[in-house]
Protein backbone atom coordinates (compact mmCIF):
# COMPACT_ATOMS: atom_id res chain seq x y z
CA UNK A 1 0.00 0.00 0.00
CA UNK A 2 1.34 3.45 -0.89
CA UNK A 3 1.32 6.53 1.32
CA UNK A 4 -1.59 8.14 -0.53
CA UNK A 5 -3.71 5.00 -0.22
CA UNK A 6 -2.92 4.68 3.49
CA UNK A 7 -3.72 8.34 4.18
CA UNK A 8 -7.03 7.96 2.35
CA UNK A 9 -7.79 4.80 4.32
CA UNK A 10 -7.08 6.56 7.62
CA UNK A 11 -9.10 9.55 6.50
CA UNK A 12 -12.24 7.77 5.29
CA UNK A 13 -12.36 4.47 7.20
CA UNK A 14 -14.95 4.74 10.01
CA UNK A 15 -12.68 2.71 12.30
CA UNK A 16 -10.26 5.65 12.42
CA UNK A 17 -12.83 8.42 12.94
CA UNK A 18 -11.59 10.97 15.45
CA UNK A 19 -8.10 9.46 15.53
CA UNK A 20 -5.22 11.84 14.87
CA UNK A 21 -1.87 10.62 13.62
CA UNK A 22 1.52 11.96 12.63
CA UNK A 23 2.78 12.00 9.03
CA UNK A 24 6.58 11.95 8.91
CA UNK A 25 8.09 13.11 5.63
CA UNK A 26 11.54 13.68 4.14
CA UNK A 27 12.73 17.28 4.39
CA UNK A 28 16.36 17.92 3.46
CA UNK A 29 18.19 20.08 5.92
CA UNK A 30 15.96 19.27 8.88
CA UNK A 31 17.17 17.17 11.78
CA UNK A 32 17.54 13.59 10.45
CA UNK A 33 16.16 14.98 7.14
CA UNK A 34 12.65 14.58 8.58
CA UNK A 35 9.73 16.75 9.54
CA UNK A 36 6.26 15.73 10.64
CA UNK A 37 2.77 17.14 10.61
CA UNK A 38 -0.35 16.02 12.42
CA UNK A 39 -3.02 14.72 10.05
CA UNK A 40 -5.47 17.23 11.50
CA UNK A 41 -3.20 20.01 10.17
CA UNK A 42 -3.32 18.76 6.57
CA UNK A 43 -5.40 21.25 4.62
CA UNK A 44 -5.87 19.33 1.40
CA UNK A 45 -5.28 15.95 -0.20
CA UNK A 46 -4.41 16.08 -3.90
CA UNK A 47 -3.51 13.60 -6.63
CA UNK A 48 0.24 13.61 -6.06
CA UNK A 49 0.66 15.57 -2.82
CA UNK A 50 -0.99 16.98 0.28
CA UNK A 51 -0.92 20.58 1.45
CA UNK A 52 -0.11 22.11 4.82
CA UNK A 53 0.06 25.68 6.06
CA UNK A 54 3.57 26.73 7.03
CA UNK A 55 4.39 28.90 10.03
CA UNK A 56 4.73 31.94 7.76
CA UNK A 57 1.17 31.41 6.50
CA UNK A 58 2.10 30.12 3.04
CA UNK A 59 0.88 26.76 1.79
CA UNK A 60 3.44 23.98 1.23
CA UNK A 61 2.78 20.97 -0.97
CA UNK A 62 4.36 17.71 0.20
CA UNK A 63 4.59 14.95 -2.45
CA UNK A 64 3.36 11.56 -1.26
CA UNK A 65 6.65 9.93 -2.28
CA UNK A 66 8.38 11.89 0.51
CA UNK A 67 6.24 10.31 3.24
CA UNK A 68 8.47 7.97 5.25
CA UNK A 69 5.99 6.75 7.83
CA UNK A 70 2.66 7.36 9.50
CA UNK A 71 2.56 7.05 13.28
CA UNK A 72 0.02 7.16 16.05
CA UNK A 73 0.20 10.13 18.42
CA UNK A 74 2.16 7.90 20.80
CA UNK A 75 4.77 7.22 18.08
CA UNK A 76 3.71 3.67 17.17
CA UNK A 77 4.12 2.96 13.45
CA UNK A 78 0.89 2.59 11.47
CA UNK A 79 2.54 2.53 8.03
CA UNK A 80 6.21 2.56 7.04
CA UNK A 81 7.56 3.23 3.56
CA UNK A 82 9.40 0.14 2.32
CA UNK A 83 12.59 2.19 1.83
CA UNK A 84 12.17 4.56 4.80
CA UNK A 85 15.60 3.73 6.20
CA UNK A 86 17.32 4.10 2.84
CA UNK A 87 19.44 7.24 3.20
CA UNK A 88 20.84 7.10 -0.32
CA UNK A 89 19.65 9.56 -2.90
CA UNK A 90 18.89 8.03 -6.28
CA UNK A 91 18.29 11.32 -8.05
CA UNK A 92 20.54 11.89 -11.05
CA UNK A 93 21.32 15.38 -9.74
CA UNK A 94 23.12 13.94 -6.74
CA UNK A 95 25.12 11.18 -8.34
CA UNK A 96 28.41 11.67 -10.09
CA UNK A 97 29.17 9.94 -13.36
CA UNK A 98 32.50 8.20 -13.69
CA UNK A 99 34.93 9.99 -16.02
CA UNK A 100 34.79 9.06 -19.69
CA UNK A 101 37.62 6.66 -20.57
CA UNK A 102 36.91 6.23 -24.25
CA UNK A 103 39.13 6.94 -27.30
Amino acid sequence: MRAREMLNNLRWNPAFTGMDFRVVYRHRGALRDERWVMASEIEGYHTSDFSIRRRDGLIAYIPYHRVRRIESVEGNPIWVHPRADDQTCTSHRHTRRPPHRGP
